[in-house]
């Protein structure tokens, strides 16, 4: 992994340059906020939570790298899975408005909190002043609001094609973050023989596509500023870089 090409470019080089691009980006335009409708605070929203998922996804991604260099690549799979949803659901919200994409936000919170309250009910009751924290947070979802999340295996009609990609490599992270033969398989040398097993303390290395890490930074970066508006300063450099992408990830 991270191979130099005969330019002298790399993986590490390429999200360097990611980071430094959305550290010298422009700031969202102002939002304001007249009479308080959810469509106005939708739009301030946006930006906070879109903010956010980009920085878990390039943190996500700088965690990789720091893990891979130490050796530990092959417990990684769930902070790629958990890099890529948040690239599709970036994707997602680039395509959707402002107010499907936050009443979608907190109406999958609130569903997932009564989860954690209907658990309460089953086991260990919860203390009283956590379950009205958490229905404090549930009384920010519109009553009124049918928006919810669709399943990510649903987003395809709704991702454009060109990121199809991306939920083969979540099904793949899928099956090696949740317990499975293929989570487990890392451990295990099987002798050429086939008459028997070593068992493994520290996992065999698998490599992985040089381009997949920055190509999700950039996809991600990418809706961002789509999503608040910051496309034109930004257009030129991010085309630059998914060239850099792509040769990255041609034969050498």
């Amino acid at each position: 992994m991270n191979k130099e090409r005969n330019t002298g470019d790399n993986e590490d080089r390429i999200l360097l340059d990611i980071q430094n691009a959305i550290d010298r980006s422009p700031a969202p335009g102002p939002r304001p906020v007249t009479d308080l409708n959810r469509d106005e605070l939708a739009s301030v929203r946006t930006v906070d939570i879109a903010w956010g998922w980009l920085m878990r996804t390039l943190r996500s991604i700088e965690a990789i790298r720091i893990l891979e260099k130490q050796g530990y690549g092959a417990e990684c799979p769930p902070l790629r899975r958990s890099a890529v949803e948040h690239v599709l659901r970036l994707i997602w919200a680039a395509e959707v408005s402002n107010r499907d994409f936050v009443e979608g936000a907190l109406n999958d919170r609130k569903h997932n909190m009564n989860k954690v309250l209907r658990l309460g009910r089953l086991g260990t009751p919860l203390p009283d002043d956590f379950v009205e924290n958490i229905r404090q947070l549930q009384d920010e979802a519109d009553p009124e609001s049918k928006k919810s999340f669709s399943n990510l295996t649903d987003l395809p009609a709704i991702v454009p094609q060109k990121h199809h990609d991306l939920f083969k490599i979540w099904v793949t992270e899928t099956q090696e973050t949740h317990p499975s033969i293929d989570s487990s398989s890392a451990y295990v040398q099987f002798h050429p023989d086939g008459r028997g097993t070593s068992l493994l303390t520290e996992p065999r290395q698998r490599d992985r596509q040089d381009a997949l890490l920055p190509y999700l930074a950039l996809t991600a970066a990418t809706a961002y500023i789509r999503i608040v508006g910051i496309v034109e300063p930004l257009q030129d450099e991010f085309e630059a870089l998914q060239e850099r992408i792509f040769l990255l990830s041609s034969p050498r």
